[in-house]
């Protein structure tokens, strides 16, 4: 089984060049592949509504279907795999939070990672093809030097590759859900390869241009230079300094409406921006504040959730956390009883709470949950890793299971085989066991519905 996206994230991995130095982020949440050229003629995006009643067994036939991958949701909707035995066709389709099939298309080459907040995207018969959550497709011709550059929540983004005589040109176009085109990017005779293209959500898009100089030796982290476009503005903030992911904080996306892109040290001799730190709402509106010398030499922000910035640092060589409450303007250090426990695994931040790590004497990995104000919330440390803070919940890993809490430490249920990949962004039901959505009281949440889907057929031109 091809998958188009799938194979162009492992292409970008081996060939793709990074516009930053410094390390490679963890996960990449909202990472970019781009895609071989396929040579073509290129024809004009096309909107094809095409929903069709799904096909009725014959007299002899029961209506059967085996789950084969299941996702996590995102904005109402999840993406599954599975297989019609009644036709013998593998199939993916949308799913919505209670589990009712919208519609699907007999064809197993969806893009997993791609395919969120109920949009699919797949590629075939050299078209990268859009379904959109109403069950329309939008189809992208590819080939004469067009390529796909990135696919992700609705949006696509083509790189076109002009060439002549006297110069070369590399354009990106931005096309919405429609197929409409929002915008167009010129990187010059550079192409931008894998994660220099950026969809970071909200509408909002990063192309890190790779360009260097002094001045970027001022903000004492490996940075680089990029412009960001907002689409919900239809505007742009171009040669922006943007900091290295690895280095200052996690990655690149929006968290509770704010894009976090750039951090400084406190260290370095060249650093004349020693702390700072400057996040975006999505109309580009920019705001910046100083991470006080107490935190440490190298600040690193953990992540933000309803007005909670929660930060790394180093102070006498030791490792130190901060909480900075962003609605009053100040930060508390951590100094609580469990303080010589902490270990240097990434907190988990949410609803605005900090779910830390802690050694126990046993060996093995304990939770403690902290306010804004750096204070503990629970009585005692709880067994398992933190993985997740929402919706009133906490998440806790010990091995393959997760253990549900509320905020005051009271077990609420159990989740075996968690995924941890899968539910890495979701917000709705998570999965677990067998194919399995579950609440996040640790209760199935629905067996999917095949009843109510709905075949999308493909344009055959």
């Amino acid at each position: 089984m091809k998958k188009f996206l799938a194979f162009a994230l492992s292409a970008t991995m081996l060939l793709g060049l990074t516009a930053c130095g410094g390390d490679q982020e963890k996960e990449p949440e909202n990472s970019v592949e781009v895609g071989e050229e396929i040579t073509s003629i290129p024809e004009e995006t096309t909107t094809t509504e095409t929903a069709t009643p799904a096909p009725t067994p014959s007299a002899t036939q029961t209506p059967s279907y085996r789950l084969q991958g299941v996702y996590g949701f995102k904005g109402g909707y999840a993406l599954i795999h599975f297989y019609d035995e009644a036709n013998r066709v593998y199939c993916a389709g949308i799913i919505d939070e209670k589990g009712k099939l919208q519609h699907y298309v007999a064809d197993n080459g969806v893009g997993d990672y791609h395919s969120t907040k109920g949009y699919m995207f797949f590629s075939k018969d050299q078209t990268l093809h859009m379904v959109t959550p109403k069950g329309k497709v939008v189809t992208h011709k590819l080939g004469d030097n067009l390529s796909v550059a990135l696919a992700m929540d609705g949006y696509v983004v083509i790189q076109e590759y002009k060439s002549g005589f006297d110069a070369v040109e590399y354009v990106y176009h931005i096309y919405d859900d429609s197929g409409k085109e929002v915008t167009t990017y010129s990187s010059g005779s550079q192409q931008l390869y894998g994660n220099n293209i950026r969809y970071v959500g909200e509408k909002t898009f990063l192309f890190l241009t790779g360009e260097r100089d002094d001045e970027l030796k001022t903000y004492g982290y490996s940075s680089c230079y990029g412009d960001i476009y907002f689409g919900e503005t239809d505007t742009w903030m171009k040669r922006q300094v943007i900091t290295d992911t690895g280095n200052a904080f996690r990655d690149y996306t929006y968290q509770d409406g704010l894009f976090l892109f750039r951090g400084a040290s406190r260290s370095g001799s060249s650093n004349t921006h020693p702390g700072e730190f400057a996040y975006t709402d999505s109309k580009g509106s920019v705001k910046t504040f100083t991470v006080p010398e107490e935190v440490g030499e190298r600040p690193y922000c953990l992540g933000h959730s309803k007005g909670l910035m929660v930060f790394w640092g180093t102070k006498d060589n030791k490792q130190v956390l901060f909480c900075y409450d962003m609605g009053t303007d100040s930060w508390t250090a951590y100094q609580g009883q469990y303080l010589d426990k902490m270990v240097n695994r990434d907190p988990v931040v949410g609803d605005g709470y900090a779910a830390i790590a802690l050694r126990g004497a046993d060996g093995e990995t304990y939770t403690m949950v902290l306010d804004k104000k750096a204070g503990e919330v629970w009585d005692a440390p709880l067994l398992g890793t933190p993985t997740a803070v929402r919706d009133g919940k906490v998440l806790v890993m010990d091995g393959s299971t997760v253990t549900i809490y509320d905020l005051k430490g009271k077990e609420l249920g159990k989740i075996e085989r968690y995924d941890t990949y899968t539910n890495q962004t979701s917000d709705g039901p998570v999965v677990g066991g067998q194919y399995q959505y579950f609440t996040l009281e640790g209760k199935e949440a629905f067996t999917v519905n095949f009843d109510s889907g709905k075949e999308v057929k493909l344009p055959t031109e």
